[in-house]
């Protein structure tokens, strides 16, 4: 629960950005379950801070925060402590690439992106690179391409092979799986554009 180090720093995270007063609240307690589940899984991505997985403890942190700012103590202390290491951090995460010109320009490969997934018909089974999935939730039966409880031999296909995520699979295996799709008989090649590829499954 408490090894390797990355959990530790995670804690460290997470009561940092109070200025560790929250550490004064029993609201705190609503976090501890949380962070029992994820500590004592066996995934990694869930120990750190890289990924969304603490996105539900800042809400039960920031309650704990003020609970404990309504009591007596080092109230300027901690406020000054929290919006330091909260300046220290910011780099660190991504709503720091607000500051970046590139987060304001759109990448031209989108609107082919966004073609390609037009011709996948509503309903559909879809199996798509991590990054278009969400796109595409909203009106098809969609899984990550890769991902290994992903529906088997779905209709529709499509992959940013260009510039593959890396996560469920590494960028080769990626490219791999494509190339097996594509050659295996059972997918046709509707569009390969912009390194996007669209494959329909033959009837």
């Amino acid at each position: 629960m408490v090894t390797p180090d990355t959990k530790a720093l995670t804690v460290l995270a997470l009561l940092s950005v109070t200025g560790f007063l929250a550490v004064r609240s029993p609201l705190l307690w609503a976090a501890v379950p949380t962070l029992l589940w994820r500590f004592a899984s066996d995934n990694q991505a869930y120990w750190g801070t890289g990924y969304h997985y603490s996105a539900v403890l800042m809400p039960v942190l920031f309650a704990a925060f003020v609970d404990a700012l309504t009591r007596p103590g080092p109230v300027r202390y901690a406020l000054a402590a929290s919006a330091a290491v909260t300046v220290l951090l910011l780099p660190q995460f991504p709503l720091w690439q607000l500051t970046q010109p590139a987060t304001w320009h759109t990448d031209p490969r989108l609107a082919t992106a966004r073609r390609l997934m037009d011709r996948i018909p509503d309903g559909a089974t879809v199996a798509a690179s991590n990054r278009l999935v969400p796109q595409l939730t909203n009106r098809t039966l969609v899984s990550v391409f890769g991902l290994g409880d992903s529906r088997p031999d779905p209709e529709w296909i499509i992959d940013d092979s260009a510039q593959p995520q890396g996560w469920p699979i590494s960028p080769d295996d990626d490219r791999s799986l494509l190339s097996e799709a594509r050659n295996n008989g059972r997918y046709r090649t509707v569009a390969d554009q912009d390194g996007y590829v669209l494959l329909q499954r033959r009837p």
